[in-house]
């Protein structure tokens, strides 16, 4: 049998460093192939994508503004390619003006808490097929939610030749260990997100300002598409906005003390609601509006001074927003 004399390689130093440094570079290479052998991901939308919505003033009813949002680059977090989005204009801070989407199959994460957590999942479409997000604030008092979406129908929405599968969500988040839903049909656009905004609306509720909030998705254009989901202008006042500001309805007064009053002007409808909610999207009242009578209110004597928020549907359809104050 031959033996081998191994001493002196052991006794180098030299030698003894430089295995130690391909030892360690071959770890990070098994790492580094395990992380990327995962699914990393995939941007959320091309660089340069750009979200329009119209801004509204509660007080005036005026369209002020036309903030976007915008797909900045490509980056990678915790090994996941994702998208960076800058958005125009938000008032607060609740989970940051600057945010990080990744997708991978039909489903989009959001980089939420120091780890990705699904946002939404496109791979539903049965009715009653619910999915969870559960998400945490920056710089506010709730710190930690969660926002449970359940399908209740889906469709297509078709512009210029290009066609966008729909959800249409009932949104609901817990309240004393209950779900209980604050938005019905609110409608999710493939790889664009809501008809409000990106996010889901209990998240967006503590970024709208005293004066108003983000009131709809006017357009989205990336490199290979545009996309228009109104026909109003993208970014213009047109007569279609005037006719939608002026309305044919008004909630009075504002700051209110105990009755909040609904005037109508010659709507046409079958059945209509108003639903008040707090503002962590929770629903505290929910009233009938009756037609054929133009002067009704709601009371509000028992609930604690504060921002609120209102939402008018007629034909279980919204048809308008808006944020008032009690002040008893």
């Amino acid at each position: 049998a031959k033996y081998y004399d191994f001493s002196y390689f052991c006794n180098n130093k030299k030698i003894l460093f430089a295995m130690k440094k391909i030892h360690t570079i071959l770890a990070l290479i098994f790492i580094a192939q395990n992380l990327f052998a995962q699914n990393n991901g995939e941007p959320f939308a091309p660089v340069g994508a750009t979200w329009t919505y119209s801004y509204k003033n509660i007080w005036t009813s005026a369209l002020d503004k036309f903030p976007k949002t915008i797909c900045q680059k490509d980056t990678l977090i915790q090994g996941r390619i994702c998208s960076k989005l800058v958005f125009e204009y938000r008032p607060c801070d609740p989970i940051g003006k600057t945010l990080f989407f990744s997708k991978d199959n039909d489903k989009i994460y959001l980089f939420n808490g120091g780890e990705f957590r699904l946002l939404y999942d496109y791979t539903k479409n049965k009715k009653g097929d619910s999915w969870k997000f559960a998400f945490s604030y920056g710089n506010i008092q709730v710190k930690y939610d969660t926002v449970k979406f359940e399908i209740d129908s889906i469709g297509i929405y078709n512009y210029n030749g290009l066609s966008v599968p729909i959800q249409y969500v009932n949104l609901s988040r817990p309240h004393n260990g209950i779900y209980k839903t604050y938005a019905t049909k609110f409608r999710l656009f493939k790889n664009i997100g809501s008809d409000r905004d990106i996010l889901p609306a209990i998240i967006t509720f503590p970024c709208d300002d005293v004066n108003g909030y983000l009131e709809e998705l006017r357009c989205y254009k990336d490199v290979n598409s545009f996309i228009k989901f109104t026909n109003k202008g993208c970014e213009e006042k047109t007569a279609n906005d005037e006719e939608y500001k002026n309305g044919n309805i008004s909630i009075f007064p504002n700051p209110v003390q105990s009755e909040l009053f609904i005037k109508l002007e010659g709507s046409n409808f079958e059945t209509g609601e108003i639903n008040i909610f707090t503002q962590q999207g929770v629903r505290i009242l929910s009233q009938n509006i009756l037609k054929n009578i133009d002067n009704q209110n709601v009371g509000l004597y028992n609930y604690p001074n504060g921002l609120y928020f209102w939402e008018i549907k007629f034909d279980k359809k919204r048809f308008k927003t808006g944020k008032v104050f009690i002040q008893h």
